[in-house]
Order: structure tokens, then sequence, then C-alpha cells
């Protein structure tokens, strides 16, 4: 596993943990793939920096990128190009 660490809000963690299917479940999973998942603001502040936030929150949208850290939907996080290079 890379020491890649990836933060995701509380709505989309329920909703990777509710519904097997959806498109949050397969960013949730692979983002376990590569590395590591920060669940909680203390975590946050001691494992900075991360390499991206995955939100379906508006208002986090509109900030991304975020002092360099991409901040990205579940659906946008599948896609983003540097995802190949890190499998």
């Amino acid at each position: 596993m890379n020491d890649y660490h990836f933060v995701f809000d509380t709505n989309t963690v329920v909703s990777a943990l509710l519904l097997r299917e959806s498109v949050s479940r397969q960013a949730f999973d692979l983002a376990n793939h590569l590395g590591k998942l920060i669940l909680s603001l203390d975590t946050i502040a001691e494992t900075s920096p991360f390499d991206s936030i995955i939100t379906g929150d508006k208002d986090l949208l509109v900030l991304n990128p975020f002092r360099g850290i991409p901040i990205l939907t579940p659906k946008a996080f599948l896609s983003y190009p540097w995802i190949e290079h890190l499998a």
C-alpha cells in the first residue's frame, strides 16, 4: 500500500457504507486500496499534508483546490488523472 492520504467527509462515508453500489462506495474502496482514509478532524490535523478531499458538499467543492489539495466529488475522484499513476 502507498502512503497516500484521502479525506472523506461524513456524508460521503455514510453513503459509501449504506449503498454498496454507489459512486461514493467505489471512491471509498479505491482510496482505501491506494492509501489511507482519514475520517476524523483530529487525524486531519496530525496527517497534513494529504492528497485529496472527497466530498459532495458544494460549499467545500467551490474551494477547489485548497492550498494545492484537490477537493473532488466521489465521481471526479474516480476519474482523476493521477489515480492511474497511483494504482
